[in-house]
């Protein structure tokens, strides 16, 4: 049966004749495609009637061997490079416990210089992490802990006696801010308390005053703390004439 070249429907055109123990007597035809510039070119199948085709099955090119070609031209990625198409190249042949032929990516960073430098991994490929700022942070509380360091010391020995109105040397706290005065006097009146370093040289005396305990015996005990102080110096203040007088402070 010829074909119309004006055909434009194939309505009552093609007759079914299928034999039922040989495809022989068949009419066959032509199957085309275009790639959109070369014009128009044939479908091609393998032996077995199975379509070509270029991304795996068939016959054609793409077979195992072609495709491997494929994956080992493809090229280094370039240093200035802005995209990753066709720039990954195979890795190794054998990657313990990751199969065959994996593809493999460098990873860098970037120093404080700009200059990229590769990720350091062990042998395990546990990635390597150097803590310069903990290990300084760490090293730098070391330092603020020794120096504030408690300090005790003496400051007035057994049955020493004071004027109303004296106070003691000057007490330098440093980065501490806690003080503690401890001790005994004869004098049921006394009032001890702690004066302020000004941000001149002048001593500003606090209002409040230790508490007297009596020992039962002849003398009085007392014990005052105050925490957080602002000053960078201190100093007793006796307010009251002190007699038969024993003082040592703590700082903390």
């Amino acid at each position: 049966m010829a074909t119309e070249h004006t055909l434009k429907s194939m309505d009552n055109k093609l007759t079914s004749n299928l034999p039922t123990d040989t495809v022989t007597s068949l009419a066959t035809t032509g199957i085309y495609g275009t790639d959109g510039s070369s014009g128009w070119i044939p479908l091609k199948c393998d032996a077995t009637g199975v379509l070509a085709t270029s991304g795996g099955g068939g016959g054609g090119d793409a077979t195992a061997a072609n495709q491997q070609t494929m994956i080992t031209s493809l090229s280094t990625i370039a240093g200035d490079t802005t995209s990753l198409d066709g720039k990954i190249t195979q890795g190794e042949g054998n990657v313990t416990g990751g199969g065959s032929g994996l593809q493999q990516i460098l990873c860098y960073g970037k120093d404080q210089s700009g200059n990229l430098d590769p990720l350091n991994v062990d042998a395990n490929g546990h990635l390597k992490i150097t803590l310069n700022d903990i290990e300084a942070g760490i090293t730098s509380s070391i330092k603020v802990v020794e120096e504030k360091s408690a300090t005790s010391a003496n400051l007035e020995t057994a049955g020493s006696s004071k004027s109303a109105g004296d106070v003691s040397t000057a007490i330098t706290l440093g980065n501490l801010k806690n003080i503690q005065i401890v001790g005994t006097t004869t004098t049921s009146t006394a009032k001890i308390g702690i004066s302020y370093k000004g941000a001149s040289t002048i001593f500003y005396p606090s209002p409040q005053y230790a508490d007297l305990l009596y020992d039962g015996t002849s003398a009085y005990t007392f014990a005052m703390t105050v925490q957080g102080i602002g000053a960078s110096e201190v100093k007793v203040h006796y307010q009251t004439a002190v007699a038969g007088l024993t003082l040592d402070y703590h700082i903390f």
